[in-house]
């Protein structure tokens, strides 16, 4: 099982690690950075959740550790000469060492300077407060002065392993490649295991993307028993490991996958190396073995996913495009707004719409490129977008040039259109011709007495060139004779919107601003009629507001203005 020994030292300078299992089943690991005190990593059925390698909120009360800052508050008699302090000078520098490494914890380096320097102030002989100061450095890079800021605490205090700490720093000094190695070196002797796991702590944490070294820092942590951090360097080193190396992960995983059969971390995590790899067909069934194992499957269903679309990029390479929407599909069950997985339907869709494009099918492939667009803007690379964007274009004139041969209405060529400018919105040919089938659907429409349809249809031409007076201008008639109708069939809020839209388009169009006023004077009769008086009121009021100087506006609205409040 992934358990381990309890058991520590009583000093920063010293190692200690714990693995401790709950009744659950699930295990429980602390781990502590170079220099300083746990955080609290656990692992369950499912997904393990981490604060990292440097919490020391938990300190005095988690249990996992605790600490008697005694030792290096009151130096041994090989050390400092001893200052006298009052047992309420000392609880209080405790405490300000311990709020300096909560504030070294989230990043505030200078205030917890500040701190230990005001404790050193009072109090030169504290090591802890030195120590502190050195670790706020390490947590920087500043390793050089971290060192001999450690070996001025040892010099305080012998006793409690601070050497330790500034060895560690003065390798530390050195680049990554020489600092591995020297830790590869201290993690194989028993004796030096410890403190190499402290330098790979933070070698891994200056250098995230260290795969080697979060790998020898798992096989160390593994050695010492903390089998959840152990899994939690592997994860990290899946991340950017080279094929080499995550085949080594990927066997040690194997291992541990048989001696530990129910644990879906592990499984995941072997699934993720076959990802990284390549092998998609033998990640899939490892990720939903997986999937099956864990108490809540959500978690691993974003890798999953990502195998199916490996997979289906497998079949779209061989030409198997029905096969690869399939497990596009798949994946968009499992992770259904994820990028990766719309970038995959798009192209998968896109693969789609050139077969039917091909085939003469240019209804489809319009339907095709519609949804490839809705997939691909915003995703994938120009140069597909752009692909994409031509072969919609020429789907749509395709279609244009069936319908004029048919003496037929205009209607795929325009969703095809659509999706060309959508897919590349710069290119002025796809942004014209879209706005002149725009148009022509509203001459359409218009000439059959739809006027609200096509209004919308020239608002959105006008939309695409705002300059355009052909645009404009039959935006605003169609408007206008939608406005009309509705104010014949008394529809008064709905003439007043159309007629407002016009006029919005063209403040400076003086019929339209009467029809407007015209239309809330008439909204307003019928209110006062209704004896709506306040309704009345405001209607009046709008009138007025377009033509202030018209007489039978203000006589409307003096006859209700009482009720305008």
């Amino acid at each position: 099982m992934l358990v381990g020994t309890d058991y520590s030292t009583p000093s920063w300078g010293g190692s200690w690690l714990r693995t401790t299992t709950s009744t659950t089943g699930s295990a429980a690991a602390a781990s502590q950075s170079l220099f300083g005190p746990p955080a609290q990593v656990s692992i369950n059925a499912s997904t393990p959740t981490v604060t990292g390698f440097r919490d020391y909120t938990a300190l005095g009360t988690s249990g996992l550790w605790q600490f008697d800052l005694t030792t290096v508050l009151n130096p041994t008699a090989t050390g400092a000469p001893e200052v006298a302090r009052s047992p309420e000078q000392q609880k209080a520098e405790a405490e300000a060492v311990q709020q300096a490494f909560d504030y070294i914890n989230e990043g505030q380096y200078d205030a917890a300077r500040a701190m230990m320097n005001g404790v050193l102030s009072g109090n030169k002989t504290n090591a802890a407060a030195v120590h502190a100061l050195g670790y706020a450095d390490v947590c920087e890079g500043k390793y050089e002065a971290a060192e001999q800021k450690f070996l001025k605490a040892h010099a305080l205090s012998p006793s409690v392993g601070y050497d330790n700490d500034a060895r560690n720093a003065r390798i530390l000094q050195g680049d990554d490649r020489s600092v591995l190695s020297r830790a590869r070196a201290m993690v194989a002797s028993s004796g030096q295991r410890d403190e190499g796991i402290r330098v790979l702590i933070t070698l891994t944490q200056r250098s995230p993307d260290n795969a080697a070294a979060h790998v020898l820092l798992g096989d160390a942590l593994f050695q010492a028993g903390e089998a959840a951090d152990g899994l939690l360097q592997y994860s990290a080193a899946i991340r950017t490991a080279d094929n080499a190396v995550l085949g080594q992960v990927e066997a040690r995983l194997t291992q541990l996958a048989k001696a530990n059969p129910g644990v879906a971390f592990i499984q995941q995590l072997i699934g993720r190396a076959q990802l990284r790899q390549g092998q998609y067909d033998r990640a899939v069934q490892t990720l939903t073995r997986a999937s099956q194992m864990a108490e809540s499957p959500i978690g691993y269903h974003e890798a999953l996913a990502e195998a199916h679309i490996g997979v289906g990029r497998q079949l779209l390479g061989r030409g198997d495009v029905s096969g690869a929407l399939q497990k596009f599909e798949q994946a968009r069950t499992l992770d259904p707004t994820g990028r990766a997985t719309k970038l995959a339907l798009g192209e998968g869709y896109l693969a789609r719409a050139q077969q039917h494009a091909q085939r003469g099918r240019y209804s489809a492939a319009a339907a095709d490129y519609a949804s490839a667009a809705s997939m691909l803007v915003g995703r994938g690379d120009k140069e597909l977008r752009q692909q994409a964007a031509a072969g919609a274009y020429a789907t749509g004139r395709a279609l244009e040039r069936a319908r004029l041969a048919a003496g037929d209405e205009i209607d795929g060529e325009a969703l095809a259109f659509q999706a060309a400018y959508d897919l590349d919105p710069g290119n002025l040919t796809y942004k014209r011709k879209l706005a002149d089938t725009r148009n022509a659907i509203g001459d359409e429409l218009f000439s059959s007495g739809k006027f609200k349809e096509a209004a919308h249809a020239y608002a959105r031409a006008h939309e695409l060139f705002a300059h355009d007076r052909t645009y404009r201008d039959n935006t605003i008639q169609a408007f206008v004779a939608y406005g009309d109708d509705r104010l014949y069939n008394l529809s008064y809020a709905d003439a007043i919107d159309a007629y407002r839209r016009a006029f919005r388009i063209d403040a400076t169009n003086w019929d339209t601003k009467r029809k407007l006023a015209d239309a809330y004077n008439a909204r307003g009769l019928s209110y006062r009629e209704e004896q709506q008086y306040k309704k009345a009121a405001a209607d009046f009021k709008s009138a007025l507001l377009l033509f202030p100087d018209n007489d039978t506006y203000l006589g409307n609205y003096n006859s209700v203005a009482p009720w305008d409040t």
